[in-house]
């Protein structure tokens, strides 16, 4: 009896491990399936909705990715609707704010652009770039993005203009910037427009300064993957120095 009584039993135990070899088998299968989808982070939210820990840097960039995808009502009902952990809104906003992007340096703005590219048909990467100038009012201000005071040109004005206030004594280097020189893509075939170049400039700017600046944004935006199939631009003197 004792004997057959502890091979019941060895019997149930070999059965119990069976079962939960198994168990382990599906939950493992299910635990391989969010992490193709979902990073530690985000299934760490799964299994702790109250938790407040840091998202990581990949969870983030995904997740800037996803919003300028889908937009905001698209985003938030994947995250308040069905449930998918993501960060909110706000905390996107707050780490696009440290983003680093001032007159003549768009080397952050081109990365956010190569991933977006990526998820890309050939097709939709032909694009037009637009360039474009709006006045502004001529003053200094500070800048919590680079903290600095920005307000003068970051462009070389024209070597005629330099000469015209030469002979009239004023001084070049105390003149604010008066003018904004952007330069934009445009989708062809899919709609998005990106601001992805600016520069402060005076009344006039030199041409081959400005040919040899757009020149590099050509090269930047080849190398995310974008094709540049036309340029668009007004009539404006300056414009047509070029």
């Amino acid at each position: 009896d004792t004997i057959e009584s502890l091979q019941k039993q060895l019997k149930e135990q070999i059965e119990r491990n069976e079962a939960l070899t198994r168990k382990n088998e599906l939950l493992q299968k299910r635990v391989d399936s969010f992490s193709r989808i979902f990073g530690p982070d985000q299934i760490h939210r799964l299994e702790h909705p109250s938790s407040k820990s840091h998202w990581s840097d990949q969870t983030l960039e995904m997740a800037i990715i996803l919003y300028y995808k889908v937009g905001t009502t698209g985003y938030n009902y994947l995250r308040d609707v069905l449930l998918w952990p993501l960060p909110c809104v706000s905390t996107i906003n707050r780490h696009m704010a440290k983003i680093y992007f001032r007159a003549g340096q768009n080397n952050d703005i081109m990365k956010l652009l190569s991933l977006k590219v990526q998820t890309m048909s050939e097709k939709d990467r032909l694009i037009c770039v637009i360039i474009d100038e709006m006045s502004i009012q001529q003053k200094l201000e500070y800048s919590y993005t680079t903290g600095e005071m920005v307000g003068y040109p970051t462009v070389p004005p024209h070597p005629n203009l330099v000469k015209e206030r030469k002979r009239k004594g004023i001084d070049q280097s105390k003149i604010l910037a008066s003018h904004v020189f952007n330069v934009m893509i445009q989708g062809l075939f899919l709609r998005f427009v990106n601001l992805v170049d600016f520069l402060f400039t005076d009344r006039s700017w030199c041409p081959k300064f400005i040919a040899k600046r757009l020149f590099t944004v050509f090269g930047q935006l080849s190398e995310v993957g974008l094709k540049t199939m036309c340029l668009t631009m007004d009539q404006g003197k300056n414009n047509i120095s070029l």
